[in-house]
């Protein structure tokens, strides 16, 4: 697995291993914000996301910086903005303040406002009126997920090729809200094969897709921890995370043939052509043959504008596009298949929204938990129709992709 990249699973039993960290399993681990507060005066403890994700955000800025100045640790700490009515400060989600070597910036001659021998302080510009920001930033959150205060959002840049879309609904579908979904893809014009993961928990099922009834599954081993799948002429080919088995399953019975192994992990896989994708969390996509499972020796690179986007998910293959979506984020990208570019960016924050309003409807409450995020995409074998949900979401969504951020028509 490459280093760094967070893992989307529930860590099993506890055990002896420390070498590796699940994706969504670090909370039990914090610094604690009062104790930080007590040896830091000045600074204001951040309070945003769980104690986990402080911890995850505070773990390499909580050494002297120099100068140590509160509002800049502050800055650091939460988010550029994050509390603050200061004027010039950035727009949440822009670069951190890092402050440079001593000295390093301070041009010749001029001391360190700035300022030549015997003049005035440089001018410091007053900043743009909060709606003019707001214009500016519009289009370029959707890409840069401005709002996010984690190191581990992918880098999307916009660029003239990279096109904004968003999913116009057509129609909700109940899905099974204790349903882990990692693989889902359609048999049939009424009948999807999904994917779930976790430990105890993983199984390959098919599903009717107006209804969510589950009308057949099979469970994994209780050890193995499932996820995406693709379908390959008349059996399914299902994905295992750390495990490094793959399961074949014959369809429409889901009788268990031999299993394969491979190395690396398994996040998401889909057909296009002769040539099964397969995702493992990077920004890399390893090409196998769709018979034995062999590497082939191809890869893609995914990059927006010359830089990787990693935490590629669940696939699905089109014969314009490898759709991926990413890990613990609201959109989906669509990569070219010769080069690896991403072409266009999905923003689907709002089938999120629609999904927690049919969770707190049904009493289960609010969608908060780290794991319940967007991921599972399937096309109508017959309407060209995108069906996406999510890990424990309710519900599933049919849907068609309209040029520009949500809110426009469409």
């Amino acid at each position: 697995a490459r280093t760094g990249v967070v893992n989307e699973h529930p860590s099993p039993t506890p055990t002896t291993e420390t070498t590796e960290t699940p994706k969504e399993t670090h909370d039990h681990v914090h610094r604690s914000p009062d104790r930080d507060a007590d040896q830091h005066p000045h600074r204001r403890p951040c309070q945003r996301g769980t104690p986990g994700e402080r911890h995850h955000r505070q773990g390499h800025l909580d050494r002297p910086l120099p100068g140590d100045d509160p509002q800049r640790r502050h800055r650091q700490r939460c988010g550029t903005g994050a509390g603050l009515r200061r004027s010039g400060h950035r727009p949440r989600g822009g670069p951190p303040a890092v402050d440079p070597p001593h000295g390093a910036g301070q041009r010749q001659g001029r001391d360190p406002l700035g300022r030549r021998p015997g003049g005035r302080p440089r001018r410091r510009h007053r900043p743009l009126p909060g709606r003019q920001v707001k214009r500016i930033l519009g289009l370029a959150a959707v890409l840069l997920g401005l709002a996010a205060c984690s190191t581990q959002q992918p880098t999307i840049l916009p660029g003239d090729h990279v096109a904004v879309m968003s999913p116009h609904v057509l129609n909700v579908y109940p899905h099974d809200p204790d349903a882990f979904t990692q693989g889902l893809e359609f048999l049939d014009d009424s009948t999807v094969v999904e994917s779930t993961g976790g430990w105890g928990t993983s199984s390959i099922r098919l599903v009717e897709a107006a209804t969510g009834e589950v009308l057949s599954q099979q469970n994994l081993d209780a050890e193995q921890f499932g996820e995406g799948l693709a379908i390959v002429d008349d059996q399914v080919k299902q994905l295992t995370w750390k495990d490094q088995v793959l399961h074949t399953w014959s369809l429409p019975g889901l009788e268990a043939a031999e299993p394969a192994s491979y190395e690396g992990e398994g996040w998401g896989l889909c057909l296009r052509g002769e040539t099964l994708w397969r995702s493992d969390g990077s920004a890399t996509l390893t090409a196998h043959d769709p018979q034995t499972f062999e590497p082939t020796g191809q890869s893609l690179q995914v990059q927006a504008l010359g830089r990787d986007v990693d935490q590629l998910n669940e696939l699905e293959c089109t014969p314009e596009a490898i759709w991926a979506n990413v890990w613990k984020d609201d959109r989906i990208v669509a990569i070219d298949p010769d080069s690896g570019a991403v072409v266009a960016v999905v923003d689907a924050s709002s089938l999120t929204q629609i999904a927690n309003e049919h969770n707190v409807e049904a009493g289960r409450g609010q969608l908060t938990g780290s794991n319940e995020v967007l991921n599972g995409i399937a096309v109508h074998p017959t309407t060209g129709h995108f069906w996406l949900t999510g890990k424990n979401w309710p519900v599933m969504f049919e849907v068609r992709f309209v040029d520009g951020p949500p809110g426009q028509p469409g």
